[in-house]
């Protein structure tokens, strides 16, 4: 079977592979196993962010075997994030979405992260400003922005993730947002968005309108 499958995996690529099918080849297990396995973790996730034992628990491998494997997938999570670099230039809001997809959707808690842009939407400052639980993450504004401040940015954008999968907007995070857009109207410095990350996908308060103006990144030298 495992046979069959390498031929598969090279003739159509990893894309038309299941999950089980996946993880089958990369364990050196039967299917059976591999979907049993996921259905102990619960989620796809758990294989990067369960811990060992609990890994091994569930796939049935060895410590040895186990940690390579795990390594193996936190070398793909990672490749999914693009290095952000101070100085990268940010030309829309899923150019700073990609930057962080990787790390944030497979969080278990809420982290809430900013982005602070010099006038020519380069990055000036990158800061994980808060960590909360599995459904919720308590800032103020002057979380969120003393950093930005510090930077002398210009602009600012936020993202956080929602561990469960969903990303519509809470209504916490309206609420948060609200504020935040108060605050930087107060401050000087242009919310350029709030951009919620779930496995299941994102939403832009920007690209949704609720940031009382069109969806598009500041434009150099605006204020």
């Amino acid at each position: 079977m495992r046979d069959e499958l390498q031929k598969r995996f090279e003739l159509v690529g990893p894309a038309k592979l299941r999950d089980a099918e996946l993880l089958a080849l990369a364990a050196q297990q039967p299917v059976e196993e591999a979907d049993r396995a996921l259905a102990r973790l619960g989620t796809l996730p758990s294989l990067v962010t369960g811990d060992l034992e609990q890994f091994c628990r569930a796939t049935g491998l060895p410590v040895r075997k186990a940690v390579a494997l795990k390594a193996a997938l936190e070398l793909g999570r990672r490749a999914v994030d693009a290095p952000l670099a101070l100085g990268a230039r940010i030309n829309a809001v899923d150019d700073a979405v990609k930057h962080l997809r990787g790390r944030l959707a497979l969080l278990e808690v809420e982290e809430l992260h900013v982005l602070g842009l010099d006038t020519q939407n380069c990055v000036k400052v990158h800061a994980c400003v808060a960590r909360g639980t599995l459904n919720q993450v308590f800032v103020s504004p002057s979380d969120v922005f003393r950093p930005v401040i510090r930077a002398a940015a210009a602009g600012a954008i936020v993202i956080h993730n929602h561990p469960t999968g969903v990303a519509s907007p809470s209504p916490e995070d309206m609420g948060l947002t609200d504020r935040l857009r108060k605050a930087a109207d107060v401050l000087g410095i242009k919310l350029v968005d709030h951009v919620v990350i779930a496995r299941g996908g994102r939403f832009s308060f920007l690209g949704a309108g609720l940031l009382d103006e069109p969806p598009r990144v500041c434009t150099p030298d605006s204020e």
